[in-house]
């Protein structure tokens, strides 16, 4: 008993002093101190007072009247549903159904009991659902690392896919490089024939319009009016 009084003084103060405590009134609802009790009892209270030890404080098992806290609960108004005293009975509830407090005690205990063993037999329910949960809960680091390891396995297979795949196109590239260098080369060959024909003409007319040779005029203009231009060569373009 000492042991949890000295845990209780260390764990509450004294509402009065905030030294630690050692009892408790329960009319009042005061946390006393050893030197504040008799300061508490000459304190008028129309509750009347019940110290008891604090670690004792929630063994209270009477009901207190709620018109005359200082008076304990003896029999049950069914008129007003409410437990009172042995004044309520010869003054404000005179003309009023009365009951045996245990009676109505006896009562609320049958539906209490009635209703805890209800709860307790949905309590197996829920312990197998529990411990299923539990089951469950078990296996899950493994199943989802499983899960993982076959993502990771068909994120390598489609890797492989993909390098062979790019392989594939990136060889492709190359041999379309090779082609297109074949065709502009052969290309500039021709543009640099025709640019030096161009050029072979060039000089030829300015030639003949210092001159007065008709003959060879006449033999030009043949050879001139022939020569296809740039518009008339397929050009060639860079593949998208």
């Amino acid at each position: 008993m000492m042991a949890s009084r000295d845990e209780a003084q260390h764990l509450v103060e004294c509402d009065l002093c905030q030294q630690p405590v050692s009892f408790f009134c329960r009319r009042c609802g005061v946390s006393l101190c050893d030197p504040c009790v008799p300061i508490h009892l000459r304190v008028k209270s129309k509750n009347g007072y019940d110290i008891v030890d604090y670690t004792s404080k929630d063994d209270d098992d009477t009901s207190h009247c709620d018109s005359h806290p200082q008076n304990d609960c003896s029999a049950y108004c069914k008129t007003c549903d409410a437990p009172i005293c042995i004044l309520c009975v010869s003054i404000k509830h005179k003309s009023h159904e009365m009951s045996e407090l245990s009676d109505k005690i006896e009562e609320l205990l049958k539906v209490i009991t009635r209703e805890n063993d209800r709860l307790q037999s949905s309590k197996h329910d829920l312990e197998r659902v529990f411990d299923h949960m539990t089951k469950l809960l078990s296996p899950i680091p493994s199943i989802y690392k499983k899960k993982k390891d076959e993502v990771t396995a068909r994120g390598e297979e489609w890797h492989k896919q993909i390098k062979k795949t790019m392989k594939k196109l990136h060889q492709e590239l190359d041999d379309m490089q090779k082609e297109h260098k074949v065709v502009l080369l052969k290309q500039k060959k021709e543009f640099e024939k025709l640019i030096g024909k161009l050029n072979e003409i060039n000089r030829k007319t300015r030639k003949l319009q210092k001159s007065k040779n008709i003959t060879e005029m006449q033999t030009f203009v043949p050879v001139i009016q022939k020569q296809e231009t740039l518009s008339e060569f397929s050009q060639y373009s860079f593949p998208t």
